[in-house]
């Protein structure tokens, strides 16, 4: 219902049998109002990750420290919102959990992140972990994977090493693995297992 509609329905009925100078009142009252309320909803919706793009989107990065670099808008989206995520600080398994969950718009139903013992010849080796089972849709490409596991990296504790994320597709087959080296990242791709 429209401002107009919600101030003639108030209106007692003796006032409202006046007719249109009291309709033309009403308008003269109620339009700026509904201006008002369209600008804010258009306001809103800018600021709102999911339905901002374009420059608006662009802005929103900026304001959160996220430079859009190669990304698409649907994967900036995830870009910002992981970094959201991230500044909340949150490094337990949950945490991750919730933060891909979050920034990838997925379930974290079947997502799983196995600890990896440490080298027991070796006590420098830190904890690792690995994450398998996440959906190839959300990073399609070597790039988005890459950043997908930068970030992720960024989100465990200090002395977790993130070892490996393993993509997959719809059809349950490793799509991808990123695999933590020392200096560089190596994308391996895998063949569909059995």
């Amino acid at each position: 219902m429209s401002y107009f509609d919600d101030f003639i329905s108030l209106l007692p009925g003796s006032i409202n049998g006046f007719g249109t100078n009291v309709q033309k009142l009403a308008r003269f009252v109620t339009e700026p109002m509904s201006e008002a309320k369209e600008l804010l909803e258009r306001v809103e919706a800018y600021r709102n990750i999911d339905k901002a793009d374009g420059a608006a989107l662009d802005k929103l990065g900026e304001k959160y420290g996220q430079a859009r670099g190669p990304a698409d808008d649907e994967f900036y989206r995830v870009m910002i919102k992981s970094k959201i995520i991230i500044r909340a600080g949150d490094a337990t398994v949950d945490g991750i959990l919730r933060a891909i969950q979050s920034s990838l718009n997925v379930t974290a139903k079947g997502i799983r992140i196995e600890t990896i013992r440490p080298n027991p010849t070796d006590p420098q080796e830190p904890l690792a972990i690995r994450i398998t089972n996440v959906p190839v849709d959300i990073a399609k490409t070597d790039w988005e994977q890459n950043y997908l596991f930068n970030r992720i990296k960024s989100v465990v504790a200090a002395g977790v090493h993130v070892q490996s994320i393993q993509f997959m597709d719809n059809a349950g087959f490793v799509a991808n693995t990123v695999i933590a080296a020392n200096t560089a990242m190596i994308f391996n791709r895998e063949e569909p297992f059995e």
